[in-house]
């Protein structure tokens, strides 16, 4: 028997075609619960995200309370030490309207000012944190449908009854024509 009539009667023979189609399901299976495994993972990731940048936010808010609370004594240091010297120059401190009594004031008011400043870096802070928790959340809840939507059964099962009727076509028409 020539060896290409042979190839060509088990290459049309329904065992190898059923072999094959078998072969092709397994196949889109598999890729189909890698795409799932990789999409889970990826969600888990972006969870993972989620659950530091609430960390991060928290962390930033105790260091806005140490921060301001060292500016705090950082400035009533200031005023005691205006005061100091204000009153060792002969300025009248206690007077509402004298320049030691608004040189003291200034300071007092530089001091807020640079306080309002660092708890609104804190918050402009905590505020990307936000977008970026808001950010990974809703990418883990898209990852999340896209792994329950990935079904490696039914895509094998897709793939396999492809495979077979156009295996089966392919046998008709050779049966017909051939």
């Amino acid at each position: 028997m020539p060896l290409v009539p042979f190839l060509m009667s088990m290459a049309t023979s329904p065992l190898f075609m059923l072999a094959g189609t078998a072969l092709q399901a397994a196949g889109a299976a598999g890729q189909a619960r890698t795409r799932k495994t990789e999409a889970e993972y990826k969600r888990d990731i972006a969870r993972v995200n989620v659950a530091i940048g609430k960390q991060n936010i928290e962390q930033s808010r105790k260091a806005e309370l140490v921060d301001v609370d060292l500016l705090s004594r950082t400035i009533r240091s200031a005023v005691g030490t205006t005061s100091a010297a204000a009153a060792a120059s002969g300025l009248d401190v206690s007077a509402t309207g004298e320049t030691g009594a608004q040189l003291i004031a200034d300071v007092k008011r530089a001091g807020a000012f640079k306080t309002l400043q660092l708890k609104h870096k804190f918050e402009l802070d905590r505020r990307s944190m936000r977008q970026q928790i808001v950010k990974a959340s809703a990418e883990g809840d898209l990852l999340d449908l896209q792994s329950k939507s990935i079904s490696p059964a039914l895509a094998g099962l897709s793939t396999g009854m492809s495979s077979l009727s156009s295996g089966l076509l392919t046998m008709q028409q050779l049966e017909r024509y051939g």
